[in-house]
């Protein structure tokens, strides 16, 4: 039963880089086939909310960056390639590590 499971929960809804905790979800849940599919709906409803909010993120940035062109069509090579550089750190620094 819980290979079973097993092999239709990971592939879809845990990465093969996070294999390893299945155990824990096995024991969390007991197996109960109505908490494993309520687990599965919850996962895959938390990954519509992170792309919405990604798309959402990208779509606010695309906006600034018309307006920043809008105000100053013609910036000189090194102060966009200094703002590309600023941009990227912003989100490395933005990235949580859980």
């Amino acid at each position: 039963s819980q290979d079973m499971a097993r092999a239709i929960f990971l592939p879809r809804f845990i990465p093969e880089e996070e294999a390893q905790d299945w155990p824990a979800v096995w024991e969390a849940l007991g197996g109960h086939p109505a908490h494993l599919r309520r687990l599965s709906e919850l996962i895959v409803e938390e990954r519509k909310l992170i792309e919405a909010e990604r798309l959402k993120e990208e779509k606010e940035e695309e906006q600034a960056e018309r307006h920043r062109q809008k105000l100053r069509p013609g910036r000189n090579p090194d102060a966009e390639e200094y703002l590309e550089i600023a941009k990227q750190q912003s989100r490395d620094d933005s990235f949580r590590a859980d």
